[in-house]
């Protein structure tokens, strides 16, 4: 192991084995080499897909991402280097590899995938309109519910926000009888979102804790979300996790001998 000093502290050297031997009980080490191996692997699909990063392209991402951490001047950049412990070669290293990463996912990723996909999934895509009463204890939530369930279908709209705007002390929905909008999936817990999305308009369902709260919902119609950029880009992302995911099952990883 090596015995180079990272930093001295009041005479005592911290060696890098000394933060190797940190990283590995930290649990770090072992993510550290999986991210190594996938650098390996993406450089290999590279090589062998004759996908390069050119000196312009890796100077603009350098110059952008200098922009983005405010390293104006040289001695900004090179303060920022001595915080890291590198040196010039080793930041234009690691902005290759990301630059790269970036060029592979627009190549493998393309639009016509993406569209095929929302297609496909357009369940996991809706959006439901929603009413909130938030109230601090259960006893509370449960006496709303009761009212609620006295005022039948045809009012149940109404007794809803007027009770959203004279018991809720949600901040946010409470001055708008308890509108909500449209939410998209993964913005309420799963037990929530579950029962949101599978019963009928006008359906209360709750009381659910949320932040030392007990939220009560009402449900109103589901649509399907716009394929918007971020939502494009959400489903990128997601989609090269898994095509990444295929790739490092193909590399053969052996320990040394």
């Amino acid at each position: 192991m090596s015995s180079d000093a990272v930093i001295v502290i009041n005479n005592k050297k911290i060696l890098d084995s000394d933060v190797l031997i940190y990283l590995k009980a930290k649990s770090e080490y072992r993510k550290a080499v999986s991210e190594l191996i996938m650098r390996f692997a993406l450089k290999d699909y590279a090589d062998k897909n004759n996908i390069e990063v050119t000196s312009n392209e890796l100077q603009k991402f350098s110059e952008k991402r200098r922009q983005e951490l405010k390293l104006f001047s040289v001695k900004d950049t090179n303060s920022y280097f001595n915080y890291l412990g590198i040196d010039f070669e080793q930041w234009a290293d690691e902005l290759e590899i990301e630059f790269l990463e970036n060029k592979i996912k627009d190549i493998v990723i393309t639009d016509e995938i993406i569209e095929k996909y929302y297609r496909n999934n357009l369940s996991r895509f809706l959006e439901i309109e929603l009413w909130k009463i938030a109230v601090e204890d259960k006893n509370s939530a449960e006496e709303i519910i009761e009212e609620l369930e006295k005022a039948g279908t045809d009012n149940i709209a109404d007794v809803f926000s007027e009770l959203a705007e004279d018991c809720s002390v949600d901040l946010d929905t409470y001055r708008k009888a308890g509108a909500m909008g449209f939410i998209k999936r993964g913005v309420l817990s799963a037990e929530a979102e579950a029962l949101a999305f599978s019963n009928s308009v006008n359906s209360i369902i709750g009381p659910f804790p949320e932040n030392k709260l007990w939220a009560i919902y009402r449900t109103g119609e589901t649509k399907n979300s716009e394929l918007t950029d971020e939502l494009r880009q959400t489903i990128k992302d997601g989609l090269f996790d898994l095509w990444k995911n295929d790739l490092l099952n193909s590399v053969k990883v052996e320990a040394p001998e």
